[in-house]
């Protein structure tokens, strides 16, 4: 969790690591094998796309991408963990 600086709004961030997922495979919707990098760029990609176009989605805020990271700042929703709900 973080603050925004600008409006003092809880938020979540996500960080994840592109080497470890560089070497983790995975099948997509269509059933081809692609890295797991190649599926964060596609739910982020979804995100942005449907970001604040429905209520049951979170809002994307921002995507900060480095050499070594891809960090997405969303929407906080408190809670607790949603696997836990629907567990």
């Amino acid at each position: 969790m973080g603050i925004k600086d600008d409006t003092k709004e809880k938020v979540a961030i996500k960080i994840i690591e592109k080497a470890r997922l560089r070497r983790h495979m995975h099948s997509d919707i269509g059933g081809e094998a692609c890295s797991m990098l190649e599926g964060v760029n596609k739910e982020i990609t979804m995100l942005k796309r449907f970001s604040g176009r429905h209520p049951n989605i979170i809002r994307l805020i921002e995507v900060i991408e480095t050499r070594d990271i891809v960090c997405s700042v969303m929407e906080y929703c408190s809670g607790g963990e949603y696997f836990d709900l629907i567990a």
